[in-house]
């Protein structure tokens, strides 16, 4: 749309006793024309009026037009603070550039946005190149995972000690979390060996690399603590008290490591590792019985690669997992090596590309059977080619 012609001060009377949607939309785009593009000197008197103008009317314009005021306005420090914040208020397709830009927003009026608006509000405002630690404690009391993710991701939020205990704690059960934390330049090695307790081996490795921790004194914590969960469930199995319930052990940090599924395979809490399993992979409990004890180990393989476990644990679960079978407790010499192979070949996100299909439609599951090895380090694409007579065969 062309740029409306500037007007003189006194045409912006006539305008103004139209009350026409374009009359309206005019007289927006002649007051803006001068208060921001204009080459002639403005009075304080013209500015207040013109200011006053824009406040009456711009509530009554069409939504294209309010969405080009707020981006011309977004960034500009001589911006009518009344108008800049209506126009924050708006609807997110107006209000974002002056959420995420605008520096004449003050902290009060954020909390406020925060409090009332939209997560799409909020998310523009976790954008913003500064957030001081009043609005992060805003942002983060709302509870919600992807403006959070956001936040951590910003360099220029300001996280509280409080606050960010409260997200390291919170990363237990929120894996997106877990990466941004961790690549945070305000994380404290103390808070990064907290969380070394419960991520997977690749962000271990991470921490070890970029936080001055002592890697001896945290895998013996590590240790212990599974030592001591191991004991409680054995106790309680033993007393013929109630057994221990896969709800409590959640509230554990190292109930879903690898190390600990590994002991409960071992100790032949079976039910307990199946519930464990389904939870670190997000399935239901049916579905992750299946891919635990398909033969071949593919699924399982895949859904292990997913989880980010490292490589000798993931061969220590895949043979206890093939004795816990309910019926061939034999391990098939041949699945070793082609479920190792699988774990070796597909990539991460490949893995959790699979593993979010196979949340809905199990089904998935069968068609891994039909490919070779080398199929596997494509397995996305492979799976893609797949003509639907096949899939059903599957």
């Amino acid at each position: 749309m062309p740029q409306e012609e500037s007007v003189n001060v006194e045409e912006l009377y006539a305008l103004a006793k139209d009350k026409s949607v374009s009359g309206r939309s005019k007289l927006v785009g002649s007051v803006s024309d001068l208060l921001f593009d204009s080459d002639r000197e403005i009075s304080e008197t013209e500015r207040t009026l013109m200011t006053d103008i824009l406040i009456s009317v711009v509530r009554d314009v069409e939504q294209a037009v309010r969405s080009r005021l707020a981006e011309r306005i977004a960034e500009r420090p001589d911006a009518p603070h009344q108008v800049v914040a209506l126009l924050a208020n708006d609807q997110i397709e107006i209000a974002r550039p002056i959420l995420e830009r605008s520096r004449l927003l003050d902290d009060a009026e954020l909390i406020g946005i925060i409090q009332v608006r939209t997560m799409q509000h909020r998310l523009a405002i976790s954008a913003r190149d500064s957030i001081s630690e009043d609005v992060t404690d805003a942002l983060v009391s709302k509870g919600e995972t992807t403006v959070i993710e956001r936040l951590l991701q910003n360099p220029g939020a300001q996280l509280s000690l409080r606050t960010m205990e409260f997200l390291v704690d919170e990363s237990r059960r929120v894996e997106v979390y877990r990466k941004p934390l961790l690549e945070r330049r305000d994380l404290s090695p103390e808070l990064a060996g907290r969380m070394y307790r419960w991520v997977s081996a690749a962000l271990r490795t991470y921490i070890l690399q970029n936080f001055d921790v002592d890697q001896e004194t945290l895998d013996e914590n590590i240790n212990a603590a599974i030592d001591d969960l191991m004991e409680e469930v054995r106790s309680r199995a033993r007393s013929g008290d109630r057994p221990i319930e896969l709800k409590e052990l959640l509230e554990h940090a190292q109930a879903t490591s690898p190390e600990f599924l590994i002991e409960l395979l071992r100790e032949g809490q079976i039910a307990l590792f199946e519930g464990l399993f389904a939870e670190l992979a997000q399935l239901p409990i049916s579905t992750a019985r299946r891919l635990i004890y398909e033969p071949r180990g593919e699924s399982f393989a895949i859904a292990c690669k997913a989880a980010d476990l490292p490589k000798s644990q993931f061969g220590s679960l895949f043979v206890l997992s093939r004795k816990a079978r309910p019926d061939d407790k034999k391990v098939d010499p041949e699945e070793v090596p082609r479920a190792m192979s699988v774990f070796e070949r597909v990539t991460t996100p490949a893995a959790r590309a699979i593993l979010a299909r196979w949340r809905v439609d199990p089904d998935f599951l069968a068609l891994l059977r039909h490919f070779p090895l080398e199929q596997f380090e494509s397995i996305e694409s492979a799976l893609d080619d797949q003509p639907p007579a096949k899939r059903e065969a599957g």
